[in-house]
């Protein structure tokens, strides 16, 4: 189980499970909860399909996928996997009434690149502006930072530039961004992305 830190109660609260699939005959289901708000506990789990009858690699399939909690009142959560404590979050207070401290770029996909030659880890992020407002929208500075529960939270900031400024670019983009901070070993890009979504990933780096 991994948790995005840094939610607060006006935002849509997820947890994320990763796994392994012995082999290629399973397909992920969906993942589902038990909110107790009495004890602030939260009970996930996650379903899945399996296809005896067909040919399967037999290769480890790994899978990731988000469960939605909703909005939680200010507090400290503990996540439970099969009754068995897995993680703890907290809630705080919202700084601001919509749904999103700032306005974050409409992230479609995401990946960590390394430079073998000087071993620094590059952000790759990927996304398409909204086709009306083509050159006048650009992500003006990107917040990252890596929990210790092995999440990379990333904040793509976006800015609405004034009509005089509005350019030709194009509607798609790619930006890259250096880490502060290296990863390793396991771990999950979690990118804040616009009207509350978010991309998630899980990524190994050696």
């Amino acid at each position: 189980v991994f948790i995005p830190q840094g939610f607060d109660d006006n935002d849509v609260t997820e947890v994320l499970v990763h796994g392994k699939f012995p082999n290629s005959c399973y397909q992920v289901g969906e993942g589902k909860y038990i909110l107790d708000r009495e004890n602030n506990q939260i009970t996930v789990w996650v379903t899945a399909f399996g296809y005896p009858a067909v040919k399967c690699a037999q290769v480890i399939t790994p899978y990731l996928t988000s469960i939605k909690v909703g909005i939680l009142a200010e507090g400290k959560y503990q996540v439970n996997v099969q009754n068995e404590p897995a993680a703890d979050f907290a809630v705080v207070t919202r700084t601001t009434e919509s749904p999103d401290d700032y306005l974050y770029a409409p992230v479609s996909g995401g990946d960590i690149e390394v430079d073998f030659n000087s071993g620094r880890q590059y952000l790759n992020l990927i996304g398409s502006y909204p086709h009306t407002l083509w050159g006048c929208l650009k992500i003006r500075y990107v917040q990252m930072e890596l929990g210790s529960n092995n999440v990379l939270v990333v904040k793509p900031i976006m800015e609405h530039l004034p009509d005089s400024q509005c350019q030709g670019y194009s509607h798609d983009f790619k930006e890259s961004f250096g880490l502060s901070q290296p990863l390793s070993g396991e771990n999950v890009l979690h990118v804040r992305s616009i009207n509350g979504n978010s991309y998630n990933r899980f990524i190994q780096v050696y």
